[in-house]
């Protein structure tokens, strides 16, 4: 994999995030505002952004939200939970979870939310690594 300086600097279209990216992703934007960013620089690895628009739903959101999400990807991945944390990223409310597909994919996401917004940053690998943190730590959010 490319080294951290290598990577591209993505910024979302409304400047409220930046993070880098191993290569230049693909974006998807669609009318609600929920963004897909989506970059696979190997067969063997994927680097996703997502990030949805909340300012339809109820202030409480976010601990349903990060319960409904990590129940939605275990089923779509047909993977169980090897690890979650509960913690706070810049201020923000945040889960670090691992999975491990009956594929033997695993799974890195880190699930916030930011003012608005419930982004979802997720690494999934056929190798057990540490690239996650390196894609997590480079998420910046911006006033």
């Amino acid at each position: 994999p490319a080294r951290a300086a290598d990577w591209v600097l993505y910024t979302a279209p409304d400047h409220s995030f930046s993070i880098s990216l191993p290569m230049t992703p693909e974006v998807k934007l669609d009318k609600t505002g929920s963004l897909q960013v989506v970059c696979s620089p190997s067969e063997n690895e994927t680097y996703i952004v997502e990030s949805t628009d909340l300012k339809a739903y109820k202030e409480d959101v976010a601990e349903r939200l990060f319960t409904v999400t990590l129940d939605g990807t275990a089923q779509a991945m047909k993977a169980t939970v090897q690890s979650q944390e509960h913690h706070r990223v810049l201020g923000h409310p945040a889960d670090d979870i691992k999975l491990l597909s009956k594929e033997g994919y695993h799974a890195w996401t880190r699930w916030l939310v930011v003012n608005d917004h419930f982004i979802q940053l997720m690494y999934v690998s056929t190798a057990d690594n540490d690239q996650p943190h390196r894609f997590w730590d480079s998420f910046i959010i911006r006033p």
